[in-house]
């Protein structure tokens, strides 16, 4: 799902802009030329690349508006490539690479959803101590459980918790 900024894509340039405007919301890019490409005729597209080389993603929280479920205009891609070699957060390196072929995507309220792909490979490298400073990151961000009080000597107060959770999603 690649957020998309400005108005609803009709054409490769547009969604270029789009794209390149989305990610720009997200991250410090070294370079913001070259960072998305489109190419073919709308809305069978040849190509999609993005190289994220170099960038750094913006600590910021972003509202989750989660996008529309069922109809929304149909994009085809044949070649579809994202890399982040490297991806920089919080001080940490992450490499990265997602290709997929055939892909099929779906524009819904201001997002990119893929929807299905014919083949693709999702490549992710991260040193052991990035990973740790990650979670160290996220459980410092995390609202911490307010403490209740009472009068009775034995009450039952929860534990505070003290875990950090990571999910991986398919």
């Amino acid at each position: 799902m690649l957020r998309l900024v400005g108005s609803s894509p009709s054409s490769g340039p547009s969604l270029e802009a789009a794209l390149a405007a989305g990610l720009a919301e997200l991250l410090d890019p070294p370079d913001r030329e070259g960072l998305v490409t489109v190419e073919g005729d709308w809305p069978r597209l040849d190509r999609i690349a993005i190289d994220l080389g170099g960038a750094t993603i913006r600590p910021k929280k972003f509202a989750s508006k989660q996008p529309a479920m069922g109809g929304g205009p149909r994009v085809t891609v044949q070649d579809v490539r994202v890399e982040s070699r490297p991806l920089h957060y919080e001080g940490s390196r992450i490499d990265a690479a997602i290709e997929a072929s055939g892909a099929v995507f779906r524009l819904a309220d201001d997002w990119l959803i893929l929807e299905d792909a014919d083949a693709g490979q999702v490549f992710a490298q991260i040193a052991h101590a990035d990973i740790e400073n990650l979670l160290l990151q996220g459980a410092r961000a995390a609202p911490r459980p307010r403490a209740s009080r009472s009068s009775e000597p034995n009450s039952r107060c929860p534990k505070p918790a003290r875990a950090t959770s990571v999910s991986i999603c398919e």
